[in-house]
């Protein structure tokens, strides 16, 4: 009696920013690359990326803000969220959304809703993600 071979795990391709510092030919071999693997290999891909062009060759596009999964999207889906919002337009958008927090935040602490030590811990976290996206956007030659 023979036993049956059951494979325990099958090879998981985590990308992180796979084309963030190339130029577009060198992005366009990356990209190509990583759906050869996909496609003819099988192999699962799960890639993080800025670029809407790099998602538009998963199957699957997830938006994150902030450590939550906000959306998921098909590439169609993507590509029609996209023409209505730039990627620009929701950056700035979500700075004025942490503004905005940012103030109740500093109204909850007036009001002693909240403690000192949760208003520092949350003032700090959103300042945080305030200026990652601002040098984002700097980064893609926006001024803000």
């Amino acid at each position: 009696m023979g036993i049956d071979c059951f494979p325990i795990a099958r090879a998981l391709l985590l990308a992180d920013e796979p084309t963030g510092e190339l130029d577009t030919v060198n992005s366009k071999i990356i990209v190509e690359y990583l759906v050869k693997v996909n496609k003819e290999l099988g192999k699962t891909i799960i890639m993080v990326t800025h670029d809407p062009s790099v998602a538009r060759v998963a199957d699957r596009i997830l938006r994150i803000e902030d450590g939550i999964i906000k959306l998921a999207l098909t590439p169609t889906e993507a590509i029609a969220e996209e023409k209505a919002v730039s990627y620009v337009d929701q950056l700035r958008a979500r700075i004025t959304e942490i503004e905005t927090q940012l103030q109740q935040l500093d109204a909850d602490f007036k009001a002693e809703k909240i403690g000192g030590d949760e208003y520092v811990e949350k003032r700090q976290s959103l300042k945080q993600i305030r200026d990652s996206l601002r040098e984002e956007l700097h980064r893609m030659g926006v001024v803000t």
